[in-house]
């Protein structure tokens, strides 16, 4: 005999389904009296403050480290150059976004960020191949 003869568990759905209706991700936060306004502005300043601590991370990593392996940098030029990499991170981030907000799907989102960033890398890479005006 087993501990468990005879008991019923409940049904195999999952507990998100309430009323028979599948709640999708972010449902949920949107059902809170919560201005929709205000989750975009937090989802903004969450990528933001992410994408500032990986910045600070990788100059604190690089301005340590380049001694140790005499790589001569100077500290000004990998702030700067970190910078410009942060703020174009968050211009395609912000435009990733947007346009997952107006769309209202996690893939617009992600292809959208991505998309760009590729165009832009490709346009970049143009004139190396010798193929700009």
């Amino acid at each position: 005999m087993s501990l468990f003869d005879g008991l019923q568990f409940a049904s195999p759905e999952p507990p998100y389904r309430v009323l028979n209706v599948p709640l999708r991700r972010g449902e949920l936060l949107l059902g809170t009296p919560v201005r929709r306004s205000t989750v975009l502005a937090g989802k903004l300043v969450a990528m933001t403050a992410s994408v500032g601590i990986v910045s600070a991370a990788f100059v604190v990593t690089l301005i340590v480290g380049a001694p140790l392996v005499d790589l001569s940098i100077g500290s000004s030029y990998v702030i700067a150059a970190t910078l410009m990499l942060a703020l174009l991170a968050v211009m395609f981030g912000s435009v990733g976004l947007l346009l997952g907000a107006l769309s209202g799907h996690r893939a617009v989102a992600l292809g959208a960020g991505f998309g760009l960033a590729i165009a832009a890398w490709c346009e970049a890479r143009l004139p190396l191949a010798g193929l700009s005006r």
